[in-house]
């Protein structure tokens, strides 16, 4: 169980790494929209979600970068947790305290991620751009991203009634 744990904090330390990078790719884009109003970075970024029927206004391209940015750190925030908790869980046993809400506040925190990200590019994309289609091509990613937050709270769940079985077992002894 151990090495499984070693490889998914590994995996997750890699994802939290790029996340970053990601985080300061659209930071410094949203930074170079306020200050030259438009740069190849941005729009690049923009052109890789969105399909628009018609360019959406500088300010309005800032402000989604910003609150897309936003998001980014909340997720980045709740994985990192996640990544000690699985450490402490590396070290510690299975079923001690607060590894059940770790858990939960992560897949908690993955399923607003992922609510708040489709709405987000889906009304800047319906409404900014005029791209019906975001609708759409931002399905999946959803779903997926939300699937995986319901598994997390599934996983939370056990842990909470592990935990409350193990204190039954310490009690009875």
């Amino acid at each position: 169980m151990k090495r499984n744990i070693t490889i998914i904090t590994i995996a997750l330390k890699v994802l939290l790494i790029a996340l970053a990078l990601y985080i300061a790719v659209y930071a410094l884009a949203m930074l170079a929209q306020f200050i030259v109003n438009g740069s190849d970075v941005s729009r690049a970024l923009l052109d890789d979600v969105f399909t628009p029927l018609k360019p959406a206004a500088p300010g309005v391209e800032a402000a989604f970068m910003l609150l897309y940015s936003v998001l980014l750190v909340f997720l980045f925030t709740r994985l990192n947790n996640f990544r000690l908790t699985l450490k402490s869980l590396k070290t510690a046993e299975v079923f001690e305290t607060n590894q059940a809400e770790s858990f939960r506040k992560t897949g908690s925190g993955i399923i607003i991620f992922a609510k708040l990200k489709y709405l987000l590019i889906c009304g800047f994309g319906s409404i900014g751009m005029l791209d019906i289609r975001t609708f759409f091509n931002q399905a999946l990613p959803y779903l997926a991203l939300y699937i995986t937050g319901k598994f997390i709270l599934i996983l939370a769940e056990m842990l909470k009634r592990g935990e409350m079985l193990r204190e039954e077992t310490e009690l009875t002894i």
